[in-house]
């Protein structure tokens, strides 16, 4: 057990009590009695120590391994869809329900909701900042990392509520939003594969949402399952609001139309 943890590094942050079974030969409970063996309270400690040890690789490196491991281009949709199958399913063992549902209380409770990403989280960000106000709940995204970031920070107030989606490391944009946060007093939601922030950084919680194979081309089909349950969980602790916002929402879209529609949110 440990050789393999050894071996395969961070990877292992990515991996279920089951699949490392599976790949050294083993069962469940030896792996979890192995992580107590090394001092840690339970497998879920010792992948998160494991996964806070990782190292950005560069995005060439990254892109290349990922098209290296494609056998068929054409069979590569059947094949994706059954990594994201299993990457789901870990993302069920890394984000417990109690760690969830304090997510939804921190949602909840805020007037406003922002949403933190930049690259391609800021697509994310946005998306979900979109979802937040299509089902009634007031949102933006922070999505710029240079001197823009400072102007979008301004607007978070005390009560606020912030969902940041931070990757690979603590980037120094992370740090002033998160150090903004203890300012004014804003909670953090922080959704992350790996980054694990010492006791300084003060957040409400941590959701870990895995980005694909560790070291490969990075996916966000995990993430994207994260915000769209955040957003539903958020619309059925406030079904009214949510009901009147979509409601409004076909109102406004028929004046568009010029004729009454009623169509899909």
């Amino acid at each position: 057990m440990v050789e393999f943890l050894l071996a395969s590094g961070p990877q292992v942050g990515a991996m279920s009590a089951r699949e490392i079974a599976q790949a050294v030969g083993t069962s469940d409970a030896t792996v979890i009695r192995t992580a107590r063996s090394l001092g840690f309270a339970g497998f879920r400690d010792l992948r998160r120590f494991v996964a806070s040890q990782s190292t950005e690789v560069p995005i060439e490196e990254r892109l290349r391994k990922s098209l290296d491991a494609v056998e068929d281009p054409d069979a590569e949709l059947r094949a994706n869809i059954e990594r994201q199958g299993g990457a789901l399913m870990t993302m069920i063992e890394r984000i417990p329900e109690s760690e969830f549902r304090e997510a939804n209380q921190i949602i909840e409770r805020a007037p406003y909701v922002w949403w933190s990403g930049v690259g391609p989280s800021a697509f994310l960000a946005g998306y979900g900042a979109f979802l937040f106000r299509r089902l009634g709940k007031d949102s933006g995204a922070l999505t710029h990392a240079g001197f823009d970031g400072a102007d979008e920070l301004l607007s978070v107030k005390s009560g606020h509520a912030i969902i940041v989606l931070a990757y690979g490391r603590l980037h120094r944009h992370v740090r002033v939003l998160l150090e903004r946060a203890e300012e004014v007093g804003s909670e953090v939601i922080f959704v992350t594969d790996s980054v694990s922030l010492s006791a300084e950084w003060r957040i409400s919680v941590r959701l870990l949402s895995g980005r694909g194979r560790q070291g490969m081309f990075a996916s966000h089909a995990t993430t994207i399952v994260l915000i769209e349950a955040l957003a539903l969980s958020m619309a059925a602790n406030q079904p009214s609001q949510a009901q009147a916002s979509v409601e409004q929402l076909n109102t406004l879209r028929g004046k568009i139309a010029g004729r009454p529609l009623s169509v899909d949110p």
